[in-house]
């Protein structure tokens, strides 16, 4: 009789533990975009910018600076480069959700040509990429407004002519040496920039190389570098590098059965906090059970580890608040030199985003309500 009130007693726990998270509200996902902002204008000053009147940068930007990537809301965004509280250069640019853009500063302020252009990153990529033959990608920016044009020449092809001021281009470079080359159009022999050995030294990167300053006294070819993630959230899951010795295969038929592996293949951008098939492992087999049984159930249970913004671990050193996609509330606590997760799970891995659409930071439990 005891074993029976007891087997009674805990399927009702069960019972009203899935009602109770089935009943959470789903967020929408966030319709943002990744912007970053760069100072490629030779003699303005060191610089703020703001969109739709938030300061974006966290510190002034000076000349040949580029700032990381932050998130803004699609859309039309006002973009304002300001000194104090004078305004340098503005522009209305307009962005899409899960895009990544570079709003460069060119120019000089001597001959009145400050201006901001936009680059599409995501597109001008998306455009020239070859899933099956690893490369980075050279986007090439003239900023120098009295400069003459250019060529872009790779291993003696001449891949661009005529690149003049405010115009970009995107170029593909497969791992290996290469001689690289950027010269005049009208004077071929007169050499701007050049490169020779292993170009670039891994893939999936993205180089923004921008021609800068003033003709013919001040000339400098400068840029950042930033990695292009190339796989979904599912992909990291079902091959888990850098994850060391964890897998997550219990986590792949959650997703699978709370029908989300098309949002976590496509979708983002988001940070996944996923358990491990050891952290599932730990769940009592009943409530496990009962959850894989119902699909609206164990999406809520999921949605409740995916916040719709990226972060790594260098985000998270001091105590923070998520809200996750249910509107639940995840608080990670540094403890003894690691980082706890709700009072109970440990971060075991999320350096750095690891996925085309988000980062994927493994745990060690089950976040249950």
């Amino acid at each position: 009789m005891r074993n029976r009130i007891h087997y009674i007693f805990e399927t009702i726990i069960v019972l009203l533990f899935i009602a109770m998270i089935a009943h959470a509200q789903e967020q929408p996902l966030a319709e943002v975009a990744r912007l970053r902002v760069a100072h490629y204008a030779v003699d303005a000053p060191a610089l703020t910018v703001e969109a739709d009147g938030t300061e974006i940068t966290e510190d002034p930007l000076v000349f040949t600076s580029t700032a990381a990537h932050v998130e803004v809301g699609s859309g039309t965004i006002n973009l304002v480069f300001m000194e104090d509280d004078t305004e340098i250069a503005s522009a209305e640019i307009e962005v899409e959700a899960f895009q990544d853009y570079t709003a460069a500063l060119i120019g000089q302020m001597a001959d009145e040509s400050v201006q901001v252009v936009l680059i599409p990153e995501t597109q001008l990529v998306a455009e020239i990429r070859d899933l099956e033959t690893p490369a980075s990608y050279a986007i090439l920016l003239h900023g120098i407004s009295d400069g003459p044009t250019v060529d872009f020449t790779m291993d003696g092809e001449t891949l661009r002519s005529g690149l003049t001021f405010g115009e970009f281009d995107v170029f593909s470079v497969t791992p290996g040496p290469h001689d690289i080359l950027v010269t005049f159009t009208e004077d071929p022999d007169n050499i701007l920039f050049q490169n020779s050995g292993e170009t670039p030294p891994a893939t999936d990167l993205l180089l923004l190389t921008v021609m800068a300053g003033s003709y013919p006294d001040t000339l400098d070819v400068t840029g950042a570098v930033s990695r292009l993630p190339d796989r979904s959230v599912i992909d990291f899951l079902q091959n888990p590098d850098p994850a060391g010795d964890n897998s997550f295969e219990t986590l792949l038929e959650a997703i699978e059965i709370a029908g989300l592996t098309e949002t976590l293949s496509t979708e983002g951008a988001f940070t996944l906090f996923a358990p491990t098939d050891a952290a599932f492992a730990a769940v009592p087999d009943t409530v496990r059970e009962q959850l894989f049984a119902d699909p609206d159930a164990l999406r809520v249970l999921l949605e409740n580890h995916i916040v719709d913004d990226v972060f790594v671990l260098r985000d998270l050193a001091a105590p923070l608040t998520l809200t996750s996609r249910q509107d639940t509330t995840i608080t990670l606590t540094p403890v003894d030199g690691d980082i706890h997760v709700n009072e109970q799970a440990a971060l075991l891995f999320g350096g750095f985003p690891v996925v085309t659409n988000g980062n994927v930071i493994g745990i060690s439990e089950v976040l249950l309500p």
